[in-house]
């Protein structure tokens, strides 16, 4: 019964956005490269795009509803856009 609840928080959205944000931040070998790659991600809804939907399909793989984080995400981003 722990290990259930212990899986339901591990297979939540943001957890897994961010467990994979930190793997890219690691996987990069030298700070330098790590600056540049927060700078493209910041600089460009693209670059958080491409973050965010990797670990939407690994949620979704795992059978977990990710359209709620879909519309949340896009809203955001659509008033981060008209904002500039």
């Amino acid at each position: 019964m722990l290990a259930t609840g212990l899986l339901a928080k591990l297979l939540r959205v943001d957890f897994v956005v961010s467990l994979m944000f930190m793997r890219l931040l690691l996987e990069e070998n030298a700070i330098k490269a790590t600056i540049s790659s927060l700078e493209v991600i910041r600089g460009d809804d693209a670059g958080i795009q491409n973050l965010i939907d990797p670990s939407l399909a690994v949620l979704s793989g795992k059978g977990i509803d990710v359209d709620e984080f879909s519309l949340k995400n896009a809203s955001s981003s659509q008033k981060a856009t008209s904002s500039r």
